[in-house]
């Protein structure tokens, strides 16, 4: 057992103290990095801060009530105009980004015609439903609206009450599909030192020295547990990074809904284990298939036949 965990470490040592192993280790974060600020970026060019114009002809926003100040600090300004014609000069004066006109019967059909030149923000939009769903909702009790705008919130549960899935735990849906990702990219990112495990020592020729003193099952058991290390150790930096990066998003950034993730601990645990059996599967396989061929290219060349079955699925 001493010399599988001697041969484990020596095979963890050698790759992870290289400059390719740092760079596959920093490569995911700095991708992933980039996608969330062309994502980031690409977002804030759908919010317009402009005020939005209304044209009221059914009453209902004769003594408008505002947006609630903690839920809408910063909210868009919404400018009431008597007339259509007003309405339309200040849009074309870029006085407002839009203006919306409530027909006389809006209270019986619910439709609003909006008038812009340039498409307004979505964040406009938006707001202008939330500023019409507080105007109607003024003549209930505060407990009362708030319930109503809050929504509906399906819940479905087992009988037993052990798992269950709502509005509120959507991450633990993706959750499986993010690992799966992440599986694939671990396996590719160690495809290398799995299937050169043995093939460099036998294309050097110092594998009759090693099986002079340690046994063929000791050495591949040895490789698998180092290469395993390995890995375990770009997951725990890719989690660590994910962290952190919450962090920043909640608490910089203002994301809100980071502080909404929830993770079903049973789910987790069990997506865990199957992950780290299919990863200890797969590398013994890459590592056995490694031992046959004579050269490190005929290794690098079959690394497919194990990405495939894992890619198929999605």
């Amino acid at each position: 057992m001493t010399k599988i965990w001697q041969v484990a470490v020596y095979e963890y040592k050698r790759h992870v103290l290289k400059k390719r192993f740092i760079f596959a280790l920093l490569s995911v974060p700095i991708i992933l990095s980039l996608v969330i600020g062309v994502g980031v970026l690409t977002a804030s060019t759908f919010v317009n801060r402009d005020p939005i114009g209304y044209v009221d002809h059914s009453g209902l926003l004769a003594n408008p009530v505002s947006l609630p100040a903690e839920e809408f600090d910063d909210a868009v300004e919404m400018i009431a105009y008597q007339t259509e014609d007003a309405a339309r000069a200040a849009l074309e004066n870029e006085d407002i980004q839009a203006y919306y006109v409530l027909a006389a019967d809006y209270l019986e059909n619910n439709q609003a015609e909006l008038v812009y030149i340039d498409e307004p923000g979505e964040n406009a939009t938006g707001e202008f439903r939330d500023f019409l769903r507080v105007n109607l909702l003024a003549d209930q009790s505060p407990q009362i609206a708030a319930r109503i705008a809050e929504g509906d919130n399906l819940v479905i549960r087992t009988v037993d009450a052990s798992r269950e899935v709502s509005d509120y735990t959507w991450f633990n849906s993706l959750l499986p599909m993010i690992a799966g990702f992440g599986f694939l990219i671990l396996i590719m990112s160690s495809s290398g030192y799995l299937m050169q495990a043995v093939a460099e020592e036998k294309e050097n020729r110092t594998i009759e020295v090693l099986v002079t003193s340690i046994s063929p099952s000791q050495l591949i058991g040895g490789k698998v547990l180092g290469i395993a290390g390995i890995a375990i150790t770009q997951v725990a930096a890719w989690a660590l990074f994910t962290i952190v990066a919450i962090l920043v998003g909640t608490n910089l950034l203002g994301l809100t809904w980071l502080e909404e993730l929830s993770i079903d601990a049973y789910s987790a645990f069990t997506m865990l284990a199957v992950l780290l059996l299919s990863f200890i599967t797969i590398a013994s396989l890459m590592v056995a298939l490694g031992a046959t061929v004579s050269e490190v290219q005929e290794a690098q060349q079959s690394t497919g036949l194990f990405l495939l079955p894992v890619w198929i699925p999605y």
